[in-house]
């Protein structure tokens, strides 16, 4: 990830995280992640599903989102940090 791309949000829309996204647990393996990234998309590509084109194009791209910052190690770890980070100050709320 290149510095110049921003930080990853923790929560996507919806109050989902990255990994219940892709419905793996935090500690996934990138082969776990992997498998549930490709078996998710063939659900929600546009080119593969029932649901209509805009739905499905906008879970599609979270989907790779979410794949692609969970996929890279560097990005990864930033977005536990700033996952774990939003989870304790909503705790102290």
């Amino acid at each position: 990830m290149s510095s110049s791309s921003p930080a990853p949000e923790p929560v996507i829309p919806g109050g989902r995280t990255y990994y219940e996204l892709l419905q793996t647990p935090p500690d996934a393996s990138l082969q776990q992640l992997r498998q549930a990234f490709r078996q998710l998309s063939k659900c929600y590509h546009p080119d593969t599903t029932t649901l209509p084109a805009p739905v499905a194009e906008r879970a599609f791209e979270q989907l790779q989102r979410a794949y692609a910052v969970l996929s890279d190690p560097q990005a990864r770890q930033l977005y536990d940090c700033l996952l774990y980070t939003s989870d304790a100050a909503d705790e102290e709320d």
